[in-house]
């Protein structure tokens, strides 16, 4: 889905404009106290799944003119 039908459910549910908040910080406090429930707690992630960059897969360095040279002396 895209953001501007994200947006528009949004709007759409809560009867409002998003561009009446500035920041996700005041999205978030609306939306708590319009559910009455607790604003968003941001919480660190464990790095042992997904690595900051979002990469699943551990990053390697890898010399390529190396790797090629031992390819070609197969």
């Amino acid at each position: 889905m895209s953001l501007k039908a994200d947006t528009v459910l949004f709007e759409d549910k809560f009867n409002v404009k998003i561009s009446d908040f500035s920041t996700t910080e005041d999205v978030d406090s609306f939306v708590a106290k319009r559910l009455g429930k607790d604003e968003l707690k941001i919480v660190s992630l464990e790095q042992n799944i997904v690595t900051i960059q979002g990469c699943v897969f551990p990053r390697t360095d890898i010399d390529i003119d190396t790797v090629f040279e031992k390819a070609l002396k197969k």
